[in-house]
């Protein structure tokens, strides 16, 4: 069962405004707070969570900048303190439960929304998108992975039952021709070459070797 609600907020100044939504886990319930002003500007969004007891919850949000009519979507995963900058008159923040795990399920939390005129300091919790899971067996390679819009870099994090993971990426584009191909370590970050559409992840170690696709997502 899903659900979702709407505030939307015209302004004509540019100071700052929050508003708290409200989710619960293992619903897929979405929530969506938009924000309009009259002069387009940089501007940052802010997200918090507010959990109850010690439960684990995952979320993610998609941030819609519109200038004269013309939208640019970035979608990540929400954690305590991320924050994303980008030009706008319009904002629209919409933020959805992804939450799995069975012991979780149907618990409420909240997702604190802040939008302020200004960039995101360097310092900031860095923006981040959970992507594919998959296993892939000793000597083999996953399925083309199309790059999410705007994505800058990508790490691998590879976990195996026996050995350490020997993973290779290849980034290609959508007629598969391979622009770059690099060795890579579990869990760091490689910048993506210009013009890759789409990535492979190749194990080629002598187990099976289960893997997790992290974007690092620019703004």
């Amino acid at each position: 069962m899903s659900a979702e609600r709407d505030f939307a907020v015209v302004v004509r100044d540019c100071t700052g405004w929050a508003q708290a939504l409200n989710l619960t886990t293992g619903s897929r319930q979405a929530a969506q707070v938009q924000r309009t002003f009259e002069v387009a500007q940089m501007f940052t969004v802010s997200l918090d969570l507010a959990i109850v007891g010690r439960i684990s919850v995952t979320c993610q949000a998609t941030v819609t900048w519109t200038v004269n009519g013309v939208p640019v979507r970035r979608t990540f995963d929400v954690s305590p303190g991320v924050s994303i900058s980008g030009v706008a008159e319009a904002i629209t923040v919409s933020v959805q439960d992804t939450t799995l795990s069975p012991p979780a399920i149907g618990q409420s939390y909240g997702v604190s929304v802040l939008i302020a005129a200004g960039i995101r300091p360097g310092s900031a919790v860095p923006v981040v998108q959970s992507g594919r899971q998959a296993a892939i067996g000793a000597g083999a390679s996953s399925s083309p992975v199309a790059v999410p819009l705007g994505a800058r870099s990508i790490a691998v994090v590879g976990w195996a039952a026996s050995g350490t993971p020997n993973l290779e990426l290849l980034e290609q584009t959508f007629e598969d021709v391979t622009l770059m191909d690099t060795q890579i370590a579990s869990g760091v970050f490689v910048p993506l070459v210009a013009g890759a559409g789409q990535i492979v992840v190749k194990n080629n170690g002598a187990f099976l070797t289960q893997t997790l696709l992290l974007w690092g997502m620019d703004g």
